[in-house]
């Protein structure tokens, strides 16, 4: 296709692999990823696939905006895990880049501002530091799109979730309540921002969330019990159980700002599949993964 629009994808290869193998598998744009540190068989694999890729030694925002140069679009997204705490440091100078090159359209895997929608109660950094950076993207008069991916359904696979009792039983449980919990698939991410470049007129300014299902926590149980052929059930923990229990303090308050102020994302599921028909359901998640998940459990992998 000539005149493809040229995307540049940055960050660490979880999610910008995704983004960056769903672009180029559209076949309406160029694609490139911009990674820093060893990252060398995720950029193989994605180097096989046609995508060019390109690895910064630092992290610097003129660094970042030379490579920048020439592309139509940037994708973006940072974490704490990657760039050791300084999680605003290293994002600031991702959009100051995008502002220097005069990039046409930003999109930034951002998350909700929890500490402010508590009302200042609650505190959860790996979510009030991306809603920092989205601020701030909004400041400086970038022509951005933001989005807000739900609780993924991946974190099953941790044992700090789905987790074996020494009776042998098998349970999840987090502070959650009975308010409906939004997830989703992350490998249906890269979909949703294949179609935000397809169409930027329509999504610059805005926030797009991405939810696959929205359940109850003991719905979810029922479909592991009936998919696994095993009980499994959801075990309503307060935020001092959860932390007991092997949670962290962060998640502990992101699940307690969801039950309290979280009542629904029906309007982003709804969007979601607008944007992505092909969404992963629970349902369909769990039937897709239930042999690894019964390994995993056979194995007793998520034996406390």
């Amino acid at each position: 296709m000539k005149n493809r629009k040229k995307i540049l994808v940055t960050g660490y290869t979880g999610v910008s692999s995704i983004v960056a193998s769903a672009l180029n598998n559209d076949g309406r744009f160029a694609v490139s990823v911009l990674f820093t540190g060893d990252e060398t068989t995720e950029l193989k694999k994605l180097e096989m696939n046609g995508i060019l890729s390109r690895q910064l030694t630092a992290w610097e925002t003129n660094l970042l905006a030379d490579a920048m140069r020439g592309y139509d679009a940037v994708f973006g997204t940072t974490t704490d895990r990657a760039y050791h705490k300084n999680e605003f440091e290293y994002g600031k100078k991702l959009i100051d880049a995008v502002k220097i090159a005069d990039v046409n359209h930003f999109v930034f895997e951002s998350r909700p501002a929890y500490h402010a929608i508590s009302n200042s109660v609650f505190s959860v950094p790996n979510f009030d530091t991306k809603a920092l950076l989205e601020h701030y993207c909004r400041t400086i008069g970038i022509n951005a799109t933001f989005i807000h991916p739900s609780f993924y359904f991946e974190h099953f696979f941790d044992d700090k979730f789905l987790r074996i009792d020494k009776t042998g039983k098998l349970y999840f449980g987090f502070p959650q309540g009975k308010t409906s919990l939004a997830m989703c698939s992350i490998k249906d991410i890269g979909q949703v921002v294949t179609m935000i470049f397809r169409f930027p007129e329509q999504y610059v300014g805005r926030v797009v969330g991405i939810v696959g299902d929205e359940r109850s926590c003991t719905e979810y149980a029922s479909i592991f019990s009936e998919i696994l052929k095993v009980n499994v059930e959801y075990r309503n923990m307060s935020n001092t159980e959860y932390i007991l229990n092997g949670g962290s303090a962060e998640w502990a308050d992101m699940f307690d700002v969801q039950r309290i102020f979280i009542k629904s994302r029906s309007r982003e599921l709804i969007e979601s599949y607008g944007l992505n028909p092909a969404m992963t359901s629970f349902r369909r998640w769990v039937k897709r993964n239930r042999n690894q998940l019964r390994e995993l459990i056979e194995s007793g992998e998520f034996r406390q």
